[in-house]
């Protein structure tokens, strides 16, 4: 897990939220299937998913779905469950953008800032 690239530096982004990369698996609950998919980076904000071959031609821009989020250090650390939204759909995977209430991104963040702390 690396933080994203700091400002002034080839490959920023203006973003909201600071992104981690994260290879874990991420559960998404859509429609008509449920699917492991491997998170390659992560915010506040929302996640970026692999598709690894699959196929997510079912999760376009504006489909809602739900996401587990694990901690793939511990196991003893409770999932984060969430409600999301498509809002990117790219041949090698999906971007989602969270829709959470103040308990839930407490949640995240706390999961995100024990991830920010994991030897890099």
């Amino acid at each position: 897990m690396q933080p994203p690239p700091t400002p002034g530096t080839p490959g920023h982004e203006q973003r909201c939220h600071p992104r981690f990369e994260l290879f874990a698996s991420v559960e998404i609950i859509g429609k008509e299937e449920t699917l492991i998919l491997e998170a390659i980076n992560i915010s506040l904000g929302g996640v970026f998913l692999s598709s690894d071959g699959q196929d997510l031609s079912e999760y376009q821009p504006g489909a809602p779905v739900d996401v587990l989020i694990f901690d793939p250090h511990s196991m003893a650390r409770h999932a984060v469950r969430t409600p999301a939204k498509v809002v990117r759909h790219e041949p090698n995977g999906i971007a989602l953008q969270w829709e959470v209430d103040e308990a839930v991104s407490h949640h995240l963040g706390r999961l995100l800032k024990a991830l920010n702390q994991r030897p890099k």
